[in-house]
This record gives C-alpha cells, structure tokens and sequence, in this order.
C-alpha cells in the first residue's frame, strides 16, 4: 500500500492526548493555573495526568481500561445492582495506592476527563462535582437499553461507558474535585496540532518540554536525588552540549535527552548503592514520562546501567546517542564528585579539537580534578575532543 505504521507507546499516545486538549489554549492555560488532573480513560489502562501552577508534575499508568474492567465483570457474572459494588471496589484499590504516592495534601480543583463518548452522553462541556454525581446516579443503575435512551447515544456505548464513570466519581472522591472539564477531544486532534507544531504552523503558548523536565524532576525527587547536583550538573551539561552541537551533528532532542538523564542519573541509589547503575536502567524504563518514547527513555540510561542485563536491545544508533549522553554525564559529574557544589561559575571555550572548562571556585578540587581525568578519556574517545580543567580562584 506504501503506507508507513508507526505504532505508539502508551507515553507516546497519552502525550497525543495531552497535546489535544492543550489545543485549546485559553481554556487549557486558565484552567491549569490550580491544581489539575487528566484522567484519560483508555480500554485497557487509564493515564492520570498531575497539574500543579500550570506544569505537569506526574503522570501514571494503571490496568483499568473500561473495556478491561467490562471483561472482568462479564466474567464475575455479577448483577447490575452489584456491578458498580465490585467496580467501585476493584478501582478504589488501585487509586488508594495512588494517592499515598502522588496526590498526598496537593490540592486538585479541576478535573479533565478524556475518553471516548463520556461528552456525547452528558451533553455538555463544563459540569460542577453535584452535576456529576447527579448524573452518575441518574445512570449507573439503569439498564443499558434506557441508559442509551436517556443519553440518546447507541446501546453498546453504555457498557463502556459505565466501568468509565466508576472510574471518574472514584477519582473525584480521592482527589475532592470540584470542577470537570470535557473537552471532547480525540487523538487525531492531537496529532493534528503535533503536526502544526513540527512545521512551525502554529504559535504554541505551552512549552511542553518544560512538562517533561518538570515530569522527570518529581521524580528524581520521589527516589531522593540531590537537587543541588542535580542543577550544577545540569548547568555544566548543557554548557558543554551548546558548544560542540553543531561540530557533533546534536539536535534540540538531544538537548533534552541529555538534561533528563542528568536529572536521573543518581535514582538508582534508592535501591542499591552497589548496583546503582542497574538499578536506574529499570526505574528509568518503568517510569511513565508522557512525551517520551521508549526508545528515547532507553537512551537516557548511562552506559553503566547496562553492564550487567546486557545491550541485546541496543542498536548502533541507540549506543552512539547513549555513548555521546554517557560521556558528557561523566564529565559534569566528576566536577561536582563531592557534591559540595564547589564551583560558583563555570565558563565552557572550544578550541578546535580542545574544550576549555573554566571553572571559577576558591576551594579545593583536588578530588574533582582526578575524576576528571579519568572521565576525560572516554569524553576524548567518543567526540574527538579533549576536555581541559582550568581553575580560575574568585577575586
């Protein structure tokens, strides 16, 4: 047919769906301003979206798609009047766990729902908590012929519709909603703006890699990474990534790349101090960072994750990109190898194949200077560059 596939990763499509809804800036810009949530409904898994000041600060995935808990329910046998019992049941105890980890004391005012058909049966766009409720009575216990009746929508939507709605009143009572939102937007929405965004059609007022970065530091929060580090890392990173990107061929990707994996390269500590390098490749993995793929989460792991699970899933290009990434992380961390934060300012100078680290700091770094020179070597190795230390004392 010469048509090409391309198949999503659940990150990837959720992103899509995320990107539909931010389509609609003036409503989506405002409504974020307070705490916010997406929950978008899926037939296999459900993707829960945190907003806090107008940043996405979490995303998760969880097993309960509507037709997943339809299935489960089918083969219970249950009644209608126990099947929103064993429903409520079933999703209260996946979302009990949830709040312990993500919501805590964060205050969620609006809640945005995106799923298929939850618009077309209500009818409307913007509904209070009591409208929903009132509308979740209305319906829950009816059958699925004066369901479709009432919502003027087709019968076998009802049957999804309803796992749906358990889900939604299920959240709203863990989160204490207040408003609900229903754009009633679908992926090709989202993929249509995508697709004005690459080709510079539209002017985007949400920088949706600052999501992604905000995403990635809660989570080097939540496994106790150094935040002070972190930044001095970070800083150095993308100092060193400006100077040789055009001589390495890098892109604006890249950069991101880089900056996640410097946010998250200390996670693996959390679980084993001996094996932390292995440990990060599998919290990296598991995580759900909505906007990246799992190609490109693969890449943010340093070389060392793989020693010991091995590389069978590593192609050329995934070794090159995650060799070029290791190699910059290995020189700003060795700079900050106490983790004293000993440098106050650091100046970054390429001279053909020799790149210049001024770093401006009083104090000693000695340590500093010896890790250095180890992690200079494979830096040298992979860009064809030689990093030189310089010390400049402040006056």
């Amino acid at each position: 047919t010469g048509l090409e596939v391309e198949v999503l990763s659940n990150a990837s499509q959720r992103f899509m769906d995320y990107k539909s809804i931010a389509s609609r800036e003036n409503e989506f810009n405002r409504i974020i301003q307070k705490g916010t949530a997406i929950v978008d409904v899926g037939g296999g898994s459900i993707q829960i979206s945190l907003f806090d000041k107008d940043r996405l600060v979490a995303s998760q995935n969880m097993k309960i798609g509507n037709l997943r808990l339809r299935e489960r329910m089918m083969n219970e046998g249950v009644s209608l009047k126990h099947y929103e019992t064993l429903l409520t049941e079933v999703v209260k105890n996946e979302f009990l766990s949830y709040k312990k980890l993500y919501l805590k004391d964060r205050v969620i005012s609006n809640l945005i729902v995106v799923g298929d058909h939850i618009g077309d049966a209500v009818h409307k766009n913007v509904m209070t908590r009591a409208d929903f409720l009132n509308f979740y009575d209305d319906m829950i216990y009816r059958s699925d012929e004066d369901a479709a009746g009432r919502c003027e929508v087709p019968e076998d939507v009802i049957s999804v519709l309803r796992p749906s709605l358990v889900v939604y009143r299920c959240f709203l009572e863990a989160a204490d909603v207040e408003n609900i939102w229903m754009p009633g937007l679908h992926l090709t929405d989202g993929m249509a703006y995508e697709y004005a965004q690459q080709n510079r059609l539209l002017k985007l007022g949400h920088d949706f890699d600052e999501d992604i970065l905000a995403a990635a530091r809660n989570a080097a929060k939540r496994y106790q990474c150094s935040k002070s580090h972190i930044k001095v890392c970070e800083d150095l990173a993308v100092g060193i990534f400006d100077k040789i990107k055009k001589s390495q061929g890098f892109d604006d990707r890249d950069r991101l790349l880089l900056r996640i994996a410097v946010i998250l390269h200390g996670c693996g500590k959390f679980i084993s101090l001996s094996n932390a390098g292995e440990s990060a490749y599998h919290i990296i993995m598991a995580m759900d960072i909505i906007g990246l793929s799992e190609e490109e989460k693969y890449n943010t792991v340093p070389l060392e994750g793989y020693d010991k699970i091995g590389s069978s899933r590593m192609t050329k290009e995934n070794y090159l990109t995650i060799a070029k990434l290791t190699a910059i992380l290995g020189v700003v961390n060795s700079l900050d190898r106490s983790h004293k934060q000993k440098t106050k300012e650091a100046k970054q100078i390429l001279h053909e194949n020799e790149l210049v680290i001024q770093l401006y700091s009083d104090e000693d770094l000695s340590l500093e200077k010896k890790e250095f020179a180890k992690k200079a070597e494979f830096f040298e190795e992979v860009f064809s560059i030689r990093p030189v230390l310089r010390q400049k004392k402040m006056m």
